[in-house]
């Protein structure tokens, strides 16, 4: 088992902010020996986000600097991820998924503004669900 969990409460200036609370349990099947080499998860992720202002250059978020989005998701994935031992105690791991998310949000017409354009508004969203380099520390 593994639990990512996510918290960024980013406020940048010129009215942006990239605000995040998440969570992401996963199960694992190690191919070998657990905690070292190659494994494939299921994991499961839900959270609440208030974005906007901010320029991303790909996919659904182009529209985020324009307005501003708050909500919730809920979804699932598969991931690849292998580990290399370091130490004793201290592994590296990089991991990789994809998966669903349902995306449940308000849109607003800026991120100081409170007029509310769109109520209740849903997203089906297909693709990356985690990318993670990690420094591990085994108990």
């Amino acid at each position: 088992m593994d639990l990512y969990v996510n918290y960024n409460p980013w406020n940048f200036g010129d009215n942006k902010s990239f605000k995040l609370l998440m969570v992401q349990p996963e199960y694992r099947f190690w191919f070998c020996e657990r905690f070292s080499g190659s494994f494939v998860g299921i994991h499961a992720h839900a959270g609440v986000f208030n974005v906007g202002g901010v320029d991303m250059p790909f996919g659904m978020w182009t529209k985020l600097k324009d307005n501003r989005y708050e909500g919730e998701f809920i979804g699932a994935g598969i991931s690849y991820g292998y580990q290399w031992v370091l130490g004793k105690h201290w592994n590296l791991e990089a991991n990789i998924g994809a998966g669903y998310a349902l995306i449940h949000y308000d849109k607003y017409q800026c991120k100081d503004c409170g007029k509310r354009l769109k109520k209740d508004q849903t997203k089906n969203y297909f693709g990356p669900t985690k990318a993670a380099l990690s420094l591990v520390y085994l108990f």
